[in-house]
């Protein structure tokens, strides 16, 4: 069964919602809105996590979550990382 899963990504240090954030649940790929927030599809028991993708400058200490059954959001909180400003990213894909 397919369900729409939604949530936030916001900045840990003051809860202002980041923009352009890549969020994935390892099939399909989003992008947050202005707002920090996003939308996307998931099957429970195909798709096992919904992750983020932390973009130059910030750092998520939990970036994936299991997709829950009960349909609630899923929200992340990245912290800012000066150090991780650069044009070069590591990438995970979890399958």
């Amino acid at each position: 069964m397919s369900m729409c899963f939604q949530g936030r990504v916001t900045c840990a240090q003051t809860g202002r919602g980041l923009a352009d954030v890549l969020v994935s649940n390892g099939e399909q790929v989003v992008k947050t809105g202005a707002d920090g927030s996003y939308q996307i599809a998931a099957e429970v028991g195909v798709h096992r996590f919904i992750w983020v993708c932390s973009p130059a400058g910030y750092r998520a200490a939990e970036f994936y979550s299991r997709i829950p059954a009960d349909g609630s959001d899923v929200d992340f909180a990245l912290t800012p990382a000066p150090e991780r400003r650069t044009d070069s990213f590591q990438f995970v894909q979890i399958t």
